[in-house]
């Protein structure tokens, strides 16, 4: 994310990745290609989009990420910030 590399989620995600997080709109598919999209819309609307990992925890094939979020909305131009925590499951190990 901090580096604006979209591509990455090519190599990252399975083809079958599924985004069920609660900020991904309902209508939107879920797929890696969208979840692409899904982030270069982000990076427009909040510009200077960083994240910061807090903690992160791997376990079997589970990885948890704690995080905090910033940026600036490219509108308004008011600084952001939220945090939240990742799960993912790695599969195929």
């Amino acid at each position: 994310m901090n580096l604006k590399n979209l591509s990455i989620a090519e190599v990252s995600f399975a083809p079958d990745f599924v985004d069920s997080g609660a900020d991904v709109p309902p209508e939107l598919p879920t797929g890696p290609a969208d979840a692409m999209q899904y982030v270069a819309a982000a990076l427009k609307k909040v510009a200077g989009l960083q994240v910061e990992i807090e903690d992160i925890i791997a376990e079997d094939d589970k990885v948890v990420v704690r995080n905090h979020w910033t940026g600036t909305d490219a509108i308004t131009k008011e600084r952001l910030g939220f945090s939240g925590i990742l799960i993912w499951r790695i599969a195929g190990r």
